[in-house]
C-alpha cells in the first residue's frame, strides 16, 4: 500500500495536526487519572519553566536564541563547519543551495540515533574530540564532506540513493573510527538503517526524483510550491517529511503494507488506539528552518508542530516531578504513554515560559525554547537526579527499534 492508495484516515496519522491532537488527548486522560502507567502534576511545570529560563539566560543572555537543529551540532567547539563548506563550494541558485543543504539536513536527521556506548570520535583535520550525539553528527558530516554518500565523483557534496544502498559496514567503521569486533551489532544496525534510508527515498521518485537522480534534498525544492508571500508553514514541512519518509522509522504501528512511522498502539479503556509521535520528523523539520532561510524563505506556524517526545524531555519532566511513572508497570506498557504525555506537557511548558518572559509564540518559538531552555535544563537536572533519567532510559529502551529516541 502506498501513500497514494492508503485511506485518508491512516494518512492523517502522519500529520502534525493529528499528532498534536492525539498527544494532547493522552495528557487529558492522564489528568483525569485514566492512564495506567503514570500520573501528572501540572503544578511542577512552573518550576520547570523557571529552570528553562535560567538555562536560557546562562547561554543566551540577550535571548537571541537560534533554533534547535543539526546546524547547532555542526557549530561545536566554535567552528561553523557548514558555513566553511558552503563558502568553499558556492551555490549557483537557491534551488542548488536547497538541494545540497537539504541532502545534508535530511541525512543527519535519518542518522540521528543513539551512538555506540562510550564512543569517542576524533575529528579529521582538527583533532577535536567529540562524544555522544555531537560526535555522531560531526562524523556523518565528515562522511558527507568526503563524498561517501555521493554517486557522482565530480560532485561529492550530495546524497544519492545509489550510494546509500551500497554502503558497507567497513565504510562506516572506518569513518567513525570504530572497531568491528567491539561494536559489531551497532555497525550492522547503522549500516542497515542508512541503506533503508536509501530505499525509502528510492520508493518516492515523485518527491525525490529529478532528471534521473534521486536525492533527499529534492524534497525541499518540491516544497517551494507551497511558499506564499515568501513564507512556508511548518505544518506543511512536517507533513511533507512524514509522508515521504515515514517508512524509515519502522517497528511501530502498521496497517497492511503502510508503515506509520513513529506511531504506536495504546490500550485506551476497552479500545486500542494508534498514537502518532513522530519525534524524528519534528526534529527533521527544525533542521530545515535555516536552509529555507538561507534561500530567502521564511517559516512560520511553529506552534502547530508536536513537541519532542524523546528521553531528554521525558527525563526533564520525570526528574522535576511533573510526570510520575508507576513502577509496577513493565516498560512496554509505559513507553507510549510516557512519550505522548511528555510531548503534550512540553507544549504547556512552552506556554508558561513565554508567560514568564512576557512574549508569545512568534517571539519565542518552540525550536528556540528547545535549544535555549529544555535541553539545557534537562542536562542540569540529569547531573542532580541521574536516577530519574536512568528510569526514563529503562522505560524507553527497546532493542527491537534501532532508531527509537531514547537517549538522555
Amino acid at each position: 500500500m502506498t501513500s497514494e492508495t492508503a485511506p485518508s484516515a491512516l494518512l492523517d496519522l502522519l500529520t502534525a495536526q493529528r499528532t498534536r491532537r492525539e498527544t494532547a488527548d493522552v495528557l487529558q486522560r492522564a489528568l483525569r487519572g485514566e492512564t495506567r502507567s503514570l500520573s501528572v502534576d501540572l503544578s511542577r511545570l512552573d518550576e520547570v519553566a523557571k529552570l528553562c529560563d535560567l538555562a536560557m539566560q546562562e547561554t543566551y543572555p540577550d535571548y537571541q536564541v537560534p533554533p534547535a537543529s543539526c546546524w547547532r551540532m555542526l557549530e561545536s567547539s566554535g567552528m561553523d563547519r557548514w558555513d566553511s563548506l558552503a563558502s568553499a563550494r558556492g551555490f549557483s541558485s537557491a534551488e542548488d543551495l536547497l538541494q545540497v543543504a537539504g541532502d545534508l539536513a535530511i541525512l543527519l536527521g535519518a542518522a540521528d540515533v543513539n551512538p555506540p556506548e562510550g564512543w569517542i570520535y576524533t575529528e579529521p583535520g582538527t583533532g577535536e574530540v567529540h562524544r555522544g550525539r555531537t560526535a555522531l553528527f560531526i562524523a556523518v558530516f565528515a562522511m558527507f564532506q568526503s563524498g561517501v554518500f555521493s554517486a557522482d565523483p565530480n560532485d561529492p557534496l550530495r546524497v544519492d540513493v545509489d550510494a546509500l544502498i551500497r554502503l558497507e559496514e567497513d565504510e562506516i567503521a572506518a569513518s567513525f573510527g570504530l572497531d568491528r569486533s567491539v561494536h559489531p551489532k551497532w555497525l550492522a544496525a547503522m549500516t542497515g538503517h542508512l541503506r533503508r534510508f536509501g530505499e525509502v527515498v528510492g520508493m518516492r521518485p515523485d518527491v525525490f526524483g529529478h532528471k534521473g537522480t534521486l536525492r533527499p534534498g529534492r524534497l525541499l525544492v518540491a516544497m517551494l510550491k507551497h511558499v506564499e508571500d515568501g513564507d512556508l508553514k511548518m505544518s506543511t514541512v512536517f507533513d511533507s517529511l512524514s509522508d515521504a519518509l515515514a517508512p524509515l522509522w519502522n517497528g511501530g504501528a502498521q496497517e497492511g503494507d503502510l508503515i506509520l512511522g513513529d506511531s504506536w498502539r495504546l490500550e485506551s479503556g476497552d479500545d486500542e488506539i494508534i498514537v502518532p509521535l513522530h519525534h524524528a520528523v519534528q526534529a527533521l523539520a527544525f533542521n530545515l528552518i535555516e536552509p529555507f532561510s538561507w534561500a530567502g524563505i521564511g517559516t512560520s506556524g511553529f506552534e502547530e508542530l508536536p513537541a519532542p517526545s524523546d528521553g531528554i524531555h521525558a527525563g526533564l519532566l520525570v526528574a522535576s516531578g511533573a510526570i510520575r511513572p508507576e513502577d509496577a508497570f513493565p516498560a512496554e506498557a509505559q513507553r507510549t504513554e510516557l512519550r505522548a504525555v511528555s510531548s503534550a506537557l512540553i507544549v504547556e511548558l512552552a506556554a508558561r515560559l513565554r508567560q514568564i518572559l512576557e512574549t508569545d509564540a512568534d517571539g519565542l518559538p518552540l525550536p528556540c525554547i528547545i535549544e535555549g531552555g529544555t535541553v539545557r535544563a534537562a542536562a542540569k537536572l540529569a547531573m542532580e537526579n541521574p536516577e530519574a533519567f536512568q528510569k526514563v532510559r529503562n522505560i524507553l529502551s527497546t532493542g527491537a527499534v534501532f532508531w527509537a529516541p531514547k537517549g538522555a
